[in-house]
């Protein structure tokens, strides 16, 4: 019943490529599949998508026609999208590229031990191209680099990963 549901709000003609970069972008914006499912949940995931709704995420709102109703069926799809492909990495021992920072910067907010450890092993962090960061990477350097000096590098106007969720702001 569900992937029923999930097929008649999920465009026929997207890519699994654009997926895989929209569950990318989820991450990099701290929407974690470790989350639990519910109302919470995709009101979360509305806020994340939010910036991205009428460029990234167009193919989808195509489908969604201004109703709210069907918005809140395809948030319902995408998260159980998300949550699948999590499940299916996870069954078969497999992490993406993103995972290795979410799983760190989870680690370190979880376990005083772990970031005790992390922290009292840098006096300094050195981060070059600061302009291509996104939040997960902003919010993991600044776990990492709590008791260090931190010096950043970056040229704002060469900030191209938008698609990312980078931002000069940082």
């Amino acid at each position: 019943a569900k992937d029923a549901r999930v097929r008649a709000v999920i465009p026929e003609g997207v890519k699994r490529a654009y997926y895989l970069d929209l569950f990318s972008f989820l991450k990099n914006q701290l929407y974690s599949p470790r989350v639990p499912s519910g109302k919470s949940a995709i009101e979360l995931l509305a806020r994340t998508l939010e910036p991205i709704l009428d460029t990234s995420a167009a193919p989808l709102m195509a489908q969604v026609g201004g109703n709210e109703q069907r918005f809140l069926v395809l948030l319902a799809a995408l998260d159980w999208l998300f949550r699948s492909y999590e499940k299916e990495k996870e069954q078969n021992g497999y992490i993406d590229f993103d995972d290795q920072k979410l799983h760190a910067y989870e680690l370190l907010g979880e376990s005083e031990t772990v970031r005790s450890a992390v922290q009292s092993s840098y006096d300094r962090v050195i981060v070059d191209e600061f302009q291509d960061l996104n939040e997960l990477d902003f919010r993991l350097i600044l776990q990492v680099a709590e008791l260090a000096t931190l010096l950043v590098v970056g040229d704002d106007d060469q900030a191209i990963y938008g698609f990312r969720g980078t931002s000069p702001r940082y």
